[in-house]
This record gives C-alpha cells, structure tokens and sequence, in this order.
C-alpha cells in the first residue's frame, strides 16, 4: 500500500474538499446535500474513524455528515456538533461571544489536519477490479485494516501535543485523535482505482482536558520505518549520495506528470535541487497540446465559428481562456466565480486581460472595490458568439444557460 500525504487548511474544505472528496473525485453539483450528491456518484458516506471519537460525541464507523466536516475542518478546528453546542449555550442565557467559544477545541487554527490518501500497490488494485466479489471483499478488507493499523501506530508513535513557553512539554493525546475516512473506487480518469481519503484532524485533547494542536513530525518518511519493516515492505533509495536515478526521475516527472514539489517530498531535498537535477539531465515536458492534453481540441470543430473568435481560435491556450471566460462571466462577483469553480483568481485574471488584448477589446468592468464584475458591450458581442461553441469548449450546460439569462 502506498500513502500520498498533505496538509489541510480550512479554507481547502470549502473550495476542495467538500466539493470533490467527499463524492469520489467528482464535481459536486451546487446546493445538493452531501448524503445526496454521494448517492449520485455511488460512492458510499464517509465514516469516522479513531480512539479520540468518544470525547467529541461521535462513535467509529458513524457517518460522516457535512456540518461536522465543516466545523471540524472548515471552521478551523471547532467542536463537530459546535452548532448545537452554540444553540444551547444561547437558550440558556449565555452571550453570543461566549456561546461560539463554547464550541471551540481550543485556539482556532489555520491547518486543520492532514489527508492520507491509502491505494494499493498496482497489482493489487488490478486484481481487484478485474476479480471476483470474493476476491474484491478481500482487498477491501485487507486494504481496511492497514489503514486502521497505520491510524493506531500515529496515535501511539506520533501524534504529540506541544505546550507551554516555546512548547517545552509534550505530550501523546491520550484519548487518540479523530479522522474520517471516504471510500473512492475510482480515479479522476475513470479508471477503476480503490483508494481511501483519510482526513486526520489535529485537534487533540491533553491530560488535563484542555484542547491542543497535534504535531505529526514523525510522518516525514526517514521516521516511517518501523511500520515499513513491521510488514516487511522494501525501500527504495532513489538518490544514493545525493544523485538521482534519472530513469526514475523521467517517469516522474514526464510520465506520471508529477510536480516538482511532490518529487522534491519524495526524495527528500529541496525545490532547487530537483530544478538542477532536471537541467543536467535535460529533462522537459513537451509544450503546446502535447503538454496540455485536459484542454485539447481539435482544430477543425470551431469552423463555423463567429469572426470575432478569429484571432483566439489558433491553439489550446486561446480556447482555454474562451472557457474561463464562460465559465466566469455569468457571476456578479470576480473572487465568487474563482471561488465557486476552483479557480486560482490570478490565473484567471491574466487569462480575462491576455483574451481582452487578443481581441482588441475589455470585456468586463470591475469596481475598485469588491471586484464587482459587469460584462461590456463588447464583451457581451463575445459572449454570445462563444455561447454557441461553450459544448465544444467543455463548458456545462448549466453554466452557458446561466450566462444566456445575463444576455
């Protein structure tokens, strides 16, 4: 089994995770309750996993409901059921200020836990989608149980609680920590691909019943061998004296497309190390459609495009922006639509201003402040020639109809 791990920070349980993770990968259709939108990608619930679920109310294998995700990890690190904690502490007379710290664990933080993402070894995962019923509920709980012994060793080895001037006393949280687990079978592809997500929360609770961060600095992987050698698991050196393997540096970085920042995690050195590993061996991804192939069209469909659309119809970065465009447009608010689709407001704001000088025009008006957003004439003269393109251009149906209303 192999375990990719980040950190989460509250405002990724918003833009990412409650928005793809919890339905398989996928894209969350807007205000669709969470048990709703699972049973629409067949995928099943989220159940919460740990020693520490007693303490917070919660019981292992309970599902996993959409307002404790959102206070646990969303709310930097509130109580899981902080609503009605809160509601009570109202009706009984307390103040609104004192009702919110009652449902806090502790000080409010920004990085809220950590996501583990567990997939078996590529053999396993074949034969589990090209087995049987009976060999798939064996790697399932074979699959189960390694999580759950990985869960038990940080509760025991590396979970520590760090307090006091300069955080001089440490301590193991002795009531175990809190996680959710959610049960993928496929990959962002469509490929069938088992996998788990296990969000693991940093809160924790120490020896005299006050709520603190938990440190997992045991995770890097120089401390993870004892759990690699209790299963018996081979490790691989992909830098031996400090120079990398350039086979497998190629089938990380051009076949599998990874970023240089993951690759730099995995071998242990720094950000600029792997650039200069890269230059010496002449390492590139190929550029243009090659290098771009999530938004690759064929030349020939855009035909019978409007005129206006000439000078950006030439190749894939002109008809991506075309796409953020439409895709962007239709919300009164700039940061919302970033916001709402996952954007990075940056990049979409270099697209809107690189589109307005290929097509000679602006295309939107924004106020100074609260980036309120309002079409032009001319940028509405485009809209509505890209409108009749927005299938071809991957756009959703709901989307383009959105910003037919505007017009």
């Amino acid at each position: 089994m192999t375990a990719d791990i980040r950190v989460i920070k509250a405002g990724q349980m918003y833009r990412y995770y409650l928005r793809q993770t919890v339905v398989g990968d996928g894209r969350r259709p807007a205000r669709t309750p969470m048990h709703e939108a699972q049973e629409q990608a067949g995928v099943p619930a989220g159940r919460w996993m740990g020693r520490g679920l007693a303490v917070l109310g919660l019981a292992p294998g309970e599902e996993v409901t959409e307002s404790q995700l959102r206070n646990l990890f969303g709310e930097r690190g509130r109580h899981p059921y902080a609503d009605r904690i809160e509601a009570d502490r109202l009706v009984a007379g307390a103040s609104p200020k004192k009702a919110f710290k009652a449902g806090a664990l502790g000080r409010r933080v920004m990085v809220t836990g950590v996501d583990f993402v567990f997939r078996p070894q590529p053999t396993i995962y074949l034969l589990w989608a090209l087995g049987g019923e009976e060999t798939r509920l064996v790697i399932e709980a074979a699959h189960e149980r390694a999580i759950a012994r990985v869960l038990e060793w940080i509760e025991d080895e590396v979970a520590v609680i760090r307090y006091g001037k300069d955080g001089i006393c440490r301590v193991r949280p002795p009531g175990g920590v809190v996680a959710a687990r959610f049960r993928h079978y496929e990959a962002r592809s469509g490929m069938p691909l088992l996998h788990d997500h296990l969000l693991l929360s940093v809160k924790g609770q120490r020896l005299d019943g006050k709520w603190g961060s938990c440190r997992f600095r045991g995770l890097h992987p120089r401390d993870v061998s004892p759990l690699v050698n209790e299963y018996g698991l081979p490790r691989h050196n992909h830098c031996p004296g400090g120079k990398v393997d350039p086979e497998w540096l190629r089938t990380q970085y051009i076949e599998l497309n990874r970023t240089i920042t993951d690759i730099a995690n995995d071998a242990e050195v720094s950000f600029t190390v792997v650039m200069r590993w890269l230059r010496t061996h002449k390492l590139t991804r190929p550029a243009g459609p090659k290098g771009n192939r999530r938004f690759s069209f064929p030349a020939d469909d855009f035909g019978d495009a409007d005129p206006l659309l000439q000078p950006v119809l030439s190749n894939n970065y002109h008809l991506r922006r075309l796409r953020i465009f439409l895709r962007v447009a239709s919300y009164p608010m700039f940061a919302t639509a970033c916001d709402e689709h996952g954007l990075s407001r940056t990049a979409v704001n270099n697209s809107f201003k690189k589109l307005e000088a290929d097509l000679g025009g602006r295309l939107v008006e924004r106020a100074s402040k609260g980036r309120s957003m309002q079409l032009t004439e001319f940028g509405q003269s485009v809209a509505r020639a890209v409108l009749p393109l927005a299938d071809r251009l991957g756009v959703r149906p709901e989307e383009s109809e959105r910003l037919r209303h505007i017009l």
